[in-house]
């Protein structure tokens, strides 16, 4: 007798997944529009949480969850108008200013959409916000990619460590009066000032006149974001007019003055990329100036 074969075995028919069907009335918002919607429904339902956040916000979605937060703590975040990276350069500039921003949400009813912030929260945020700023001055794009949580703790680290420090008076001496024998000697105290001092975007000022060259290896992230930080814009502007005002307050009096008349006047005028008009060009010209002196000087 001939075996029997078996029947041939009918794999089971893939059912393709529904499409997907926004909440009533949200299938066109925007990331802009987004927002008008969010102010008329301060206690939305969790579809409705998960189309703006999955479906509109999805890179603020990722940074914010990140930072753990509940998606009501993201909405509550997103109540102050945030609508993508950018914006959270304008969430303030210390843990302190995070918490004024969100604190009201945790006296309000659920209703009115209260949820609770806890300190935690506020230093994981406030971590966020540093990362967007730091991009930004570096002229860099916010990728919510790039914030990972290694990247988070760093931040927070770098936030503990300025905190144990602030209110500390750092004892610079003031340069030394430049005279023929000396330069160098300036330069390098010069260099230490503005190490020392941040200016409108927390970058140390020793960037308006850093070296054209960028070194292979950089000693630090301060080295780093030095090199790194525009030179375009209305910070750059003012950082470039406060350095070059203190250089010429510096060099007012002294044989150096000669060199630098030319270049002072138009200071406040600088471009990326321009020598002219520069505190950059200004500190090069009393190189400059320097060099000429020593030559003839050896000619004699």
């Amino acid at each position: 007798m001939a075996a029997q074969v078996p029947p041939a075995q009918v794999p089971p028919a893939v059912v393709p997944p529904a499409p997907y069907v926004a909440p009533a009335g949200m299938g066109a918002l925007t990331a802009q529009t987004a927002q008008d919607w969010i102010g008329e429904h301060l206690n939305p339902t969790q579809d409705q949480m998960d189309h703006i956040f999955n479906h509109i916000y999805m890179e603020l979605n990722h940074a914010l969850g990140v930072c753990r937060l509940s998606d009501r703590q993201k909405y509550a975040v997103v109540r102050q108008g945030v609508t993508d990276l950018d914006d959270l350069t304008m969430l303030g500039s210390s843990v302190s200013d995070i918490r004024s921003i969100l604190k009201m949400f945790n006296t309000l009813s659920a209703a009115r959409g209260g949820v609770n912030f806890g300190v935690l929260h506020y230093s994981r945020l406030f971590a966020l916000v540093s990362f967007a700023k730091d991009k930004r001055r570096r002229d860099q794009a916010i990728v919510a990619a790039d914030f990972t949580d290694a990247v988070m703790r760093e931040y927070i680290s770098k936030a503990e460590a300025k905190a144990s420090t602030e209110g500390e008076e750092l004892e610079i001496p003031s340069p030394p009066e430049l005279k023929d024998t000396n330069f160098h000697k300036w330069q390098q105290a010069v260099n230490t000032v503005l190490l020392t001092k941040e200016g409108t975007r927390g970058i140390p000022l020793a960037y308006v006149i850093r070296s054209e060259t960028a070194p292979d290896d950089f000693e630090d992230d301060t080295e780093r974001l030095i090199f790194e930080a525009s030179r375009t814009g209305p910070a750059w502007e003012e950082d470039n007019k406060n350095v070059g005002n203190y250089l010429t307050s510096l060099l007012t009096g002294t044989q150096a003055e000669t060199w630098i008349k030319p270049h002072v006047a138009e200071i406040p005028e600088c471009e990326e990329g321009h020598d002219d008009g520069t505190a950059c060009s200004l500190s090069g010209s009393v190189s400059e100036g320097e060099d000429h002196r020593r030559r003839e000087k050896e000619e004699r």
